[in-house]
């Protein structure tokens, strides 16, 4: 199921009690999708949620300090962030997909801080992108009418 697909942007700025993603504007494609819920003898996905974002070439890459974007992310969409895959596009052959993962490595106050691995995607994970991806394409085609001629 789709959440979101579209253009995600910030402006640098701080406009409530959190930080910014960055403090220079920045613009992403981001994808967001749940994955069925496992009912019906369905497999049950330990991250039932997969986030692939990509660099539109707007602003600052977040690339080497993604923390702030994920945690930005979540909050904004209501998603844990240790029930995401998060997948960074770099948009490029072979290995074009990154699989960035957030471990818990401490608190501050009372906001967890995270340490960021990144890892180039299984072939399992990169079929599974793959396919998420195509069935978001789907919904963004116009739909085909045939008129009789």
């Amino acid at each position: 199921m789709k959440i979101f697909d579209g253009k995600y942007s910030w402006d640098g700025k701080k406009h409530d009690e959190y930080d910014p993603i960055a403090w220079f504007p920045g613009t992403y494609d981001l994808k967001i999708v749940a994955f069925p819920d496992g009912d019906r003898g369905r497999v049950r996905h330990l991250k039932p949620f997969l986030c692939v974002y990509a660099r539109t070439g707007d602003g600052l890459s977040i690339s080497a300090h993604p923390e702030k974007f994920a945690r930005e992310i979540c909050r904004r969409f209501s998603l844990d962030i240790d029930k995401v895959l998060w997948v960074e596009d770099l948009l490029q052959e072979p290995d074009r997909y990154e699989i960035v993962v957030y471990k818990k490595s401490g608190h501050l106050a009372d906001s967890p801080l995270y340490s960021v691995e990144k890892r180039q995607a299984t072939a399992g994970e990169v079929q599974l992108i793959e396919k998420e991806l195509a069935a978001l394409a789907r919904w963004k085609e116009p739909p085909v009418v045939k008129r009789d001629e």
